[in-house]
């Protein structure tokens, strides 16, 4: 019962009254309530996103979606009672928006949004084969049958068996084999995905071990969902899962080994973003509705035709206006975090100045950034915090020479 209540959630917005598939785009707004209902129907706990400066990573805004993880329990790996929940979580990733300046990537941006579709955590290891496959489905459920994406266009890369230390490429205190990850490939298949459309590798992509915080954490199989969009048929990422019932030990800093986790976790995310430019058939995620919003704002204020640069400067507006409403201002941030806001303010202040934008049509794309997302209120209320800091960005600029 519970999964076709499931799959009858949005179908408001998916289906028009003829029960026909509807031919509008989904934005952002659709696929949020999409979310809600979805945890709601099912049962599991919805969580708000976490800021994005957070306490498991200081050096990066990025890691935000194990945050809560670390709020109800005592580690990660001390898993003493169920929890379920599901989020979006906003994420900024100022590397990405280093590498899209020196290679203009149409798949790639800094400031992006991830939905947990469900996550999942037990204190018996045993759990972990029921929960994972349970995962699987919710996921296909969300992708295929509420968002329209086609079977036959997906890829899922799973984990294939290896010798540990082969698939990590690292030198291990006890190195053993590593069963394939015969759920994941057998739950896609039972689901409906051609079988040339599943390949195994046994690469650290499909088993995690790697965390950038130097604490013990979850390790175990991870598959990458991929979608091939548009005309190009390029695949890109849509989707990623996780289970996980092993963890990574760290002594003196550094990965030492990989042992049993007392406890199992499941999870599978969505990119949000990546996900609307694949079903609607894009070639390029700067032209979906989040990104078009704040580009459409600049190119109004400007004479000058630059796609490249309104789309980085919109990427950036995303990005600071996060980091500032979750109370990132350049005088609070650590070094690291003050380097990777810098960035976006360059960005911003550069591409300004080669466009001819004022600071107030600036103003306007932040507004405009704020009124698309009315769920997050504090990201009206900086607008005008943006805005001084983008000035005090300058006025660094200048006292340095």
């Amino acid at each position: 019962m519970r999964t076709r209540a499931v799959a009858d959630v949005g179908r408001r917005w998916l289906l028009g009254r003829n029960g026909r598939a509807a031919s509008k785009a989904v934005s952002e707004s659709d696929i949020r309530e999409l979310a809600v209902e979805s945890a709601r129907s099912e049962g599991i706990e919805w969580l708000p996103g976490h800021p994005v400066i957070n306490e498991v990573d200081p050096h990066t805004f990025n890691y935000s979606l194990e945050a809560p993880v670390l709020d109800r329990y005592r580690s990660f790996c001390e898993i003493d009672h169920a929890w379920r929940f599901s989020s979006l979580q906003p994420c900024i990733r100022a590397a990405d928006f280093r590498r899209w300046r020196k290679c203009r990537d149409r798949t790639h941006i800094a400031a992006f949004t991830i939905w947990a579709v469900d996550y999942h955590l037990r204190p018996r290891a045993e759990d972990l084969a029921a929960i994972h496959r349970d995962s699987i489905r919710r996921l296909w459920t969300v992708l295929v049958e509420k968002l329209g994406l086609n079977p036959r266009r997906m890829e899922v890369l799973y984990f294939d068996g290896a010798q540990l230390s082969e698939a990590l490429g690292l030198a291990l205190e006890d190195d053993f084999y590593v069963e394939p990850d015969r759920v994941t490939r057998e739950t896609f298949l039972d689901l409906g995905l051609p079988r040339r459309n599943l390949f195994g590798l046994s690469t650290p992509e499909t088993f995690l071990a790697q965390f950038p915080v130097p604490v013990d954490f979850w390790a175990g199989y991870r598959y990458e969902v991929m979608y091939r969009y548009g005309r190009s048929d390029c695949a890109v990422e849509v989707a990623t899962g996780e289970a996980l019932n092993f963890r990574r030990v760290v002594v003196n800093g550094r990965m030492a080994r990989i042992d049993r986790l007392n406890g199992s976790v499941a999870a599978c995310v969505i990119g949000v973003e990546r996900v609307l430019m694949a079903r609607d058939g894009l070639e390029d995620i700067y032209a979906t509705e989040p990104l078009q919003t704040v580009a459409t704002v600049l190119e109004r204020a400007t004479a000058k035709r630059n796609t490249v640069v309104v789309n980085q400067m919109s990427d950036a507006i995303r990005a600071v206006a996060r980091i500032v409403a979750d109370g990132g201002v350049y005088r609070a941030l650590n070094r690291s975090l003050r380097s990777d806001l810098n960035g976006f303010w360059r960005a911003l202040h550069e591409g300004a100045r080669e466009l001819g934008v004022s600071d107030e049509a600036m103003e306007q794309a932040f507004r405009a950034n704020a009124q698309r997302q009315p769920w997050y209120p504090e990201l009206q209320e900086t607008v005008p915090l943006c805005v001084l800091e983008l000035s005090e960005y300058r006025n660094r600029r200048l006292h340095r020479g």
